[in-house]
């Protein structure tokens, strides 16, 4: 890929636009960012926007998968400090392969002289933390050529859902004993969170849900049931956003699903206790 850029930061340019929920990009869009939490900020403002979306917070592994298929990316964004492989790795990385893909980078860094420091380098723009919904819209919309996308905000929760105790059981070392006075605390904690879901959706409380949604993110990583976990942290990225109707959007589509394994956990306590 190959385009005319003309580098300024994302924040000062003058004819911005507003994010637009039915703007698709037909961008393979690369994004490297070890931050769980920025991480999931920036999936989720890109994902409805970008062709495809993969993100990495292991630099060295987005620098792998940049080696084999630099060739179907269209752009990269990467956050500068991460410990071993840094942004500036990445970007003379892509340099050296003597391929023509923008690579943005992405900082702390405030100061003039600093954010020009990385123009200087090579890098195409420049983004600012914390990030800006807006900023990136801008980066794509002057990259790229948008349409719109239609069914844009359905939400696909028809994965997998059958949990495991893989992960306390490695943290248990096999103490049986342990291990299910951990799950049994789990699965009351979950119900006890549940409940608290179902009456600040009810009430359309946002902050409430983004904070019951936070608490309930552990207990279905450590399930294995990761999609969930993630529609969970979505949550309360919306809730940063100020996107309120897509919080509550994701929430009531996701409940019956939360209901439904919460059932199934309660089954397994029981079984266990006969």
């Amino acid at each position: 890929l190959s385009l005319p850029f003309k580098p300024h930061t994302a924040s000062t340019n003058s004819k911005e636009i507003k994010p637009a929920q039915n703007k698709c990009y037909n961008a393979r869009v690369v994004v490297i960012e070890d931050d769980t939490w920025n991480a999931a900020l920036i999936k989720t403002i890109l994902a409805p926007m970008a062709n495809e979306l993969f993100v990495f917070k292991n630099p060295e592994k987005a620098m792998d998968f940049i080696d084999h298929e630099h060739q179907n990316i269209d752009l990269i964004l990467t956050d500068i400090n991460m410990p071993g492989t840094s942004g500036i790795d990445i970007l003379n990385n892509v340099i050296s392969l003597k391929i023509k893909i923008p690579v943005i980078a992405i900082t702390a860094h405030v100061l003039p002289e600093k954010l020009q420091s990385f123009y200087d380098l090579g890098f195409t723009k420049v983004i600012t933390k914390p990030y800006n919904e807006l900023d990136i819209t801008n980066v794509l919309n002057e990259l790229f050529e948008s349409t719109e996308k239609a069914g844009v905000g359905n939400i696909e929760i028809d994965a997998d859902d059958k949990f495991d105790f893989e992960k306390i059981k490695e943290i248990t070392d096999n103490d049986n004993e342990l291990f299910m006075e951990i799950v049994h605390e789990l699965i009351s904690g979950n119900s006890k969170n549940l409940h608290e879901f179902r009456k600040y959706l009810k009430q359309e409380n946002h902050q409430a849900l983004a904070n019951v949604s936070h608490k309930m993110i552990q207990t279905y990583d450590s399930l294995n049931l990761i999609y969930v976990a993630e529609l969970l942290q979505n949550i309360e990225v919306y809730f940063t956003l100020d996107k309120k109707s897509k919080l509550l959007e994701t929430a009531k589509l996701l409940f019956p699903k939360l209901e439904e394994i919460s059932e199934r956990l309660e089954s397994f306590r029981h079984q266990s206790y006969t």
